[in-house]
């Protein structure tokens, strides 16, 4: 199980379907978010607080 810190909260990230969709879901809550293979680079760099933008 992988976590990732997003939105200062920590969210559980599922692959959904491999390579192209993930989901984020926060354990104790009912919700959760699906993102695709960009989305996920964008939270992956939030993470990590690289630069989001691109050159």
């Amino acid at each position: 199980m992988r976590w990732i810190l997003y939105k200062k909260k920590w969210h559980r990230l599922t692959t959904i379907i491999s390579g192209h969709e993930y989901r984020l879901a926060i354990p104790e809550e009912r919700t959760a978010v699906t993102v695709d293979r960009n989305g996920l680079g964008r939270v992956v760099r939030a993470h990590y607080g690289l630069n989001t933008h691109s050159a």
